[in-house]
């Protein structure tokens, strides 16, 4: 991977962060989540065409970088109605008369994770969510997808060992 790949993937990570933070805030700012949670999957899209040589528009539009992307990976496919909807929320969000809820919140996040389902940090933070807002079977969910994606990598067994026994060892 190269250095302006790095870059990209880096920046979005800070996204996803900040999304994650926005969430867990007391108050949660669900309307920040979802802005972030855009930005970091505009920003995994662009480090993605960038990989493959191509130079990403500057645009926010995630059917429009999908849809490049898609010249260089044939098989990519992500629902049209999904990135607008994240495209959508990004901007409407920001602005008084819409507000974004949990529910949209926590869409937000899993389809940034769906981007970059190997990433465990991006895996850690969505499964430190979840425990933070009481969901400790979600968060499991999410430490079995640590340990599918980095078998070897303790943090994702460690995380499942405390949550089975925060959960009475029962799934």
């Amino acid at each position: 991977m190269n250095e302006v790949v790095r870059e990209w993937m880096d920046k979005a990570q800070g996204d996803f962060l900040t999304a994650t933070r926005e969430a867990q805030a007391d108050p949660p700012n669900y309307d920040a989540t979802c802005f972030h949670a855009q930005q970091c999957i505009e920003k995994l899209l662009k480090a993605l065409l960038i990989d493959t040589g191509q130079v990403p528009p500057k645009t926010h539009d995630l059917v429009v970088l999908s849809g490049l992307l898609n010249t260089s990976y044939p098989d990519w496919h992500w629902p049209v109605e999904e990135l607008r909807l994240l495209s959508r929320s990004a901007v409407v969000f920001r602005y008084p008369g819409e507000a974004a809820g949990q529910e949209e919140a926590e869409a937000a996040l899993l389809r940034a994770v769906e981007l970059a389902p190997a990433d465990v940090d991006l895996l850690l933070a969505l499964a430190d969510h979840y425990i933070r807002v009481g969901e400790l079977r979600r968060a499991l969910v999410v430490a079995d997808q640590m340990i599918a994606s980095h078998p070897d990598n303790p943090t994702g067994h460690d995380l499942k060992a405390r949550l089975e026994q925060a959960l009475g060892g029962s799934r």
